[in-house]
């Protein structure tokens, strides 16, 4: 899966400056919403990366998606929606691709 952190890091080359200025902009109470977001987002990809099967992945991606949906999810929308929509278009294709592989089913692959 080599490809997937390839096309989000073009994306950050392409659009850094565009979201990290958003970003720096926004109040303290969103930057600890989007940063509490991201740390439980990086913590799963290194859980997934272990040689664990990929049933336990399947669920513990699921929980984590759903949890970090429910505690964040309105300020990530929001922050989203401020985003301009070339950004955006970019997010939705990665986005798209990553949901593509939490939603493979066990065993499927």
């Amino acid at each position: 899966s080599r490809r997937h952190s390839r096309r989000s890091c073009q994306f950050w080359e392409d659009h850094e400056n565009d979201v990290m200025e958003k970003y720096n902009n926004t109040d303290d109470e969103m930057r600890g919403h989007i940063d509490a977001a991201f740390g439980k987002m990086y913590a799963l990809a290194e859980e997934l990366a272990s040689d664990d099967t990929m049933a336990n992945k399947y669920k513990l991606a699921k929980q984590v998606c759903e949890h970090v949906w429910e505690v964040h999810g309105e300020h990530l929308q929001e922050f989203y929606n401020g985003l301009s929509p070339e950004v955006q278009a970019r997010l939705d294709a990665i986005g798209q691709q990553v949901w593509g592989m939490g939603t493979v089913a066990p065993g499927e692959r």
